[in-house]
């Protein structure tokens, strides 16, 4: 059995962006404001992700990271594979949060296990619009 212990959300100090698992597999991105270094942080969003598909080896990394920049308008590309998205924030080279339409709604789960992503982490349209407005360049990220 493994037992996984999630972070005290209540107590973090810095502001910036967590991705998770929870122990139903469901995953979430977590956005936390904070006024001022060392405050306690609140929860201003959460989203339900698809992450980088586990069965074919493309998960996506873990870590610390921070936003690397912003856009809008993008054409990802891939190793057999073209998409646009309209809001993209790469945190790891070209591992990044964007919209992803082409799901139709379906995220969260375990959808990740075999209909996964190339290790992006992907996000309905309406949260990946949001978060592009809260977020700034340099925004921490943590994937674990």
């Amino acid at each position: 059995m493994i037992l996984k212990r999630n972070p005290v959300f209540s107590h973090l100090r810095i502001p910036g962006i967590i991705i998770e698992e929870t122990f139903r597999g469901n995953q979430w991105a977590i956005l936390f404001s904070g006024r001022e270094y060392g405050e306690a942080c609140e929860c201003v969003l959460t989203s339900p992700v698809v992450t980088g598909d586990v069965t074919k080896g493309r998960s996506t990394p873990t870590g610390a990271y921070s936003i690397m920049y912003k856009i809008q308008d993008k054409e990802l590309t891939g190793q057999g594979y073209v998409s646009h998205v309209d809001y993209w924030m790469p945190f790891d080279s070209n591992v990044g949060f964007h919209d992803a339409d082409w799901r139709h709604g379906e995220f969260g789960g375990e959808i990740y296990q075999g209909n996964g992503s190339h290790g992006c982490v992907n996000m309905p349209v309406s949260q990946a619009k949001s978060f592009y407005s809260m977020i700034e360049t340099g925004c921490p990220v943590f994937v674990y």
